[in-house]
């Protein structure tokens, strides 16, 4: 080339760039070689000056590893580029974002091509980060310091401790006031503004909440329980003011000594997080009880009168043996039943040291009255009496003319009396009744005698003066009810009945009812109808006001030859339905004259009779 540059065959680059400004012509000879000699070929080749031109805009020429290069193309508009990063990579687009992952000097280059090309070289210099390491307890109590150390040359650092509080020492300490676990951030800082993070999380192990199960008082020479409800711990201490102690989170101890000891619990987690919690024990001196007691009155209801003798005792309770107490000092106490009881005096110290003692009471019961009177059945047998009262108890009736030992009297006239009763212990009891008239009883019936038609019917109405009796009548015959105080009769013939009236006492009253029957057949049929229609005796039928008449079994007519015109069975009287209305089976009108008829009755006791007789059926 006339540039004076030379290519062997296997070196020849594709592209040979030319930046001259001005037009120019380039003279290339080819030159081959073989064994069998050798030739060349030259051409003139005009060269023009490019017509583009590399432009771009970069955001910082110094950055840290790991930040973003921004770059920018402002080449000739239309031109294509090409970007080397000086790190092995390219890129083609007109925006670039680019993140260096070494340190160094990088030049960046843009190739804007076109007739010719051109292209425009930045050097980046980028700083590595600062080394970074965080060390730490990894668990720590809460309420405890943990201790944090930031291990980095970089001048600058800040530690984030998770809990919105941080610090800018490289060694430093922090506690936490909750349990969990927290995220720390450390971030380290170079002379050239690198930053360099690294995260970790540290456990925050709640304490133990130490809560004490004992009593704040208690008596000399007993054994005191002590019991441990704390929440997370593992392992306990007690401290028991005395000079000893306890690993046992349940603790028993006893003490010989009165006073007042501090109680110290501490509660250790698994993890060796703690908790303390301290309390008072005042060891009292145990009292000596004792009393005594005065029977006031021995029957019931029975007063007793106590006095407490008890020694270094601040209150007392009484329990009295029939389920009744007292913390009165000196009580006095009323028995309503008789008994033996068991007294019991407990005498405490404060309510919380005690001795007692227990003695025996005997009461004697006061007799009881009761009472049962029972009528006789006549005012001239009087009245029975009954007294219930203590077994054994002596007991006196007195009245008027009249006094008697035991519990029953019997045919007692009518007045007041007055029971005494007294026990073999000497218990008396009094009581006052009232002995009345028997109430005797009274039977009687309204109307003891009666006259009625065959059919009709009665009420016995018995008159009395007591309720809940027993009535039965009898015979039972034809009545409604036979224990009926108004039954309703009904006989058939005449009837004597019999009633009997017996009260509570068995009293017996008797009454009688006479009931005549007079028994009657008759029934009406008229001589003479005429079925002329006029509204008046149309039809021959079968009348009575007999209430004995229950039905017409059978009723016939015949003419004078003996040839039957009308027939019905079984109906009631007066029913002008079933009646003859003057006219054949055919329903032809018969002639004026005398016709036969037959009719059989039946009646309500059972018996029937046959009527016949002449009819006149006139038109």
């Amino acid at each position: 080339m006339s540039t004076g540059q030379s290519f062997n065959a296997v070196n020849l680059p594709p592209i040979v760039p030319f930046t001259d400004t001005l037009p120019s012509e380039l003279s290339v000879t080819l030159v081959t070689r073989n064994t069998c000699g050798i030739d060349s070929l030259t051409k003139t080749i005009t060269i023009n000056p490019t017509d583009v031109r590399a432009l771009f805009n970069t955001s910082n020429q110094q950055l840290c590893i790991g930040d973003t290069l921004r770059l920018t193309n402002f080449s000739t508009p239309g031109a294509p580029i090409r970007w080397t990063m000086g790190d092995g990579n390219t890129y083609t687009s007109n925006q670039v974002n680019h993140v260096f992952r070494e340190d160094g000097t990088f030049e960046v280059v843009l190739y804007a091509e076109g007739c010719g090309f051109d292209s425009l070289a930045m050097p980046i210099e980028v700083f590595p980060l600062p080394e970074l390491t965080l060390e730490f307890t990894p668990a720590v109590c809460a309420g405890e310091d943990a201790e944090f150390q930031v291990i980095t040359a970089a001048p600058g650092s800040t530690l984030f401790f998770g809990d919105g509080d941080s610090t800018k020492f490289k060694i430093s300490r922090h506690s936490y006031d909750n349990a969990g676990n927290y995220s720390l951030l450390a971030i380290a800082e170079s002379i050239y503004g690198c930053k360099n993070t690294t995260n970790a999380n540290i456990e925050i192990v709640a304490r133990p909440t130490a809560i004490m199960e004992a009593t704040d008082s208690i008596c000399i020479g007993a054994t005191a329980t002590f019991a441990s409800a704390s929440t997370g711990a593992e392992s306990c201490q007690w401290f028991f003011g005395d000079g000893e102690k306890d690993d046992a989170c349940n603790a028993v101890h006893t003490y010989n000594s009165t006073g007042i000891f501090p109680i110290t619990l501490i509660a250790i987690s698994d993890l060796g997080c703690t908790d303390t919690i301290q309390q008072l024990l005042f060891v009292r001196p145990t009292p000596k009880a004792d009393f005594t007691f005065d029977i006031i009155e021995a029957c019931t209801p029975a007063a007793v009168q106590f006095l407490d003798r008890s020694e270094n005792a601040t209150g007392v309770t009484w329990f009295f043996g029939d389920g009744n107490n007292s913390s009165t000092i000196n009580p006095a106490h009323t028995y309503a039943g008789a008994g033996t009881f068991e007294v019991t005096l407990i005498a405490t110290n404060d309510n919380v040291c005690e001795g007692s003692i227990t003695k025996t009471v005997t009461t004697f019961a006061t007799p009881t009255i009761e009472t049962e009177l029972k009528d006789n059945c006549t005012v001239a047998e009087g009245v029975n009496l009954s007294i219930f009262s203590t077994p054994g108890s002596f007991v006196t009736l007195t009245g008027k003319n009249y006094v008697k030992e035991g519990t029953f009297h019997e045919g007692l006239a009518a007045g007041d009396y007055n029971i005494h009763v007294m026990t073999p212990q000497g218990c008396e009891a009094r009581k006052d009744i009232i002995v009345l008239k028997p109430q005797e009883l009274l039977v009687s019936l309204a109307q003891d005698s009666f006259f009625i038609d065959l059919g009709d019917s009665i009420h016995l109405d018995l008159q009395l003066n007591q309720v809940d009796l027993d009535i039965q009548w009898s015979p039972d015959y034809a009545l409604s009810d036979a224990t009926s105080a108004n039954p309703m009769a009904k006989p058939f013939y005449t009837t004597t009945y019999f009633v009997t009236v017996v009260n509570e006492l068995g009293c017996v009253k008797i009454d009688t009812a006479y009931v005549e029957v007079q028994i009657r057949r008759d029934i009406f049929l008229p001589n003479t109808f005429t079925p002329d229609g006029s509204g008046f005796n149309d039809i021959f039928r079968v009348r009575s006001n007999n209430p004995a008449v229950v039905a017409v079994k059978m009723f016939e007519i015949y003419d004078r030859w003996g040839k039957l015109l009308f027939r019905k069975e079984n109906f009631p009287p007066n029913e002008l339905e079933y009646g003859w209305d003057g006219t054949s089976p055919g329903g032809e009108s018969v002639q004026p004259g005398v016709y036969t008829y037959y009719a059989q009755i039946q009646y309500i006791d059972g018996v029937e009779q046959l009527w016949e007789g002449k009819v006149l059926l006139v038109r």
